[in-house]
């Protein structure tokens, strides 16, 4: 089995399946599964094998870990393979080849073209549907209508990526936090009666945590949380201390694991 699992990959090269997302804690990651609804706790040295895989690709990676180690070639191999091979089984790894290549260098390109027309589209939008100064009914409408596909197309770490190359990071406004909380009212209120899609807690906290970037500029944070009986992932968002996009009591029930700035 280790065998074809290196022969398949012919560039050795790996990724994450879309909407798993490796989180880096101290001495140990976890891989946390948004369409399973589960997470993989890794230690240490399994989370350098990893990290380096998918940064560096599989040769190289057994080539620095053997010399790290002081350990022969083919012993950092059949190891790292099973580690690879047990997370792809799981659905949580994808093996590369030239195909995926391919579709990573093409999806790298039409993600740059999205970001364009993206930042193009918040022109348009500020311009003629939403000069106001707060986001209207349709601008929300509108993003969460693109979060919902962008998620199902891109899956959650490349969502994420994007979303924030479109966003300002820099920015450090103060806002009155009725304002905010009067915003997230409307935002809770759209959400819930979209008769098209069904919007999820990740939908409202990127639209959230989007518009709080650009409309008001202030340093909003989007938070994933975890709760392991049962296992539950859930995204929602934080400014100055205020639980938004959810109630607070149903957060609190989850303990934050990631924290995108």
């Amino acid at each position: 089995m280790l065998n074809q699992v290196k022969n398949k990959n012919i560039n050795n090269t790996y990724q994450l399946n879309q909407d798993v997302i490796l989180y880096d804690g101290e001495g140990f990651s976890q891989l946390l599964d948004f369409n399973q609804g589960q997470f993989y706790a890794l230690d240490a040295i399994a989370t350098l094998m990893l990290s380096s895989v998918l940064d560096k690709g599989l040769d190289a990676t057994i080539t620095n870990l053997s010399q790290l180690y002081e350990t022969t070639e083919a012993e950092i191999r059949r190891d790292l393979l099973e580690l690879l091979n047990n997370l792809i089984q799981k659905k949580l790894l994808i093996p590369g080849n030239t195909n995926t290549q391919k579709s990573q260098n093409l999806l790298r390109k039409l993600n740059n073209l999205i970001l364009k027309s993206l930042q193009k589209m918040t022109t348009l939008i500020r311009s003629l549907i939403n000069p106001q100064s707060d986001p209207n009914f349709l601008t929300i409408h509108l993003l969460l209508i693109l979060s919902w596909f962008s998620f199902r197309c891109l899956g959650w770490s490349k969502t994420i990526k994007l979303w924030q190359s479109w966003h300002d990071h820099n920015s450090k406004n103060t806002v009155d936090l009725e304002v905010i909380k009067a915003f997230d009212n409307k935002l809770q209120s759209v959400a819930a009666t979209n008769p098209l899609l069904s919007i999820m807690c990740k939908e409202r906290a990127l639209v959230s945590y989007h518009l709080l970037r650009s409309f008001y500029q202030v340093l909003a944070s989007l938070i994933v949380g975890v709760t392991n009986d049962p296992f539950e992932v859930h995204a929602w968002v934080e400014y100055e201390g205020i639980i938004l996009t959810d109630d607070s009591v149903h957060c609190e029930q989850f303990n934050p694991v990631i924290k995108y700035e």
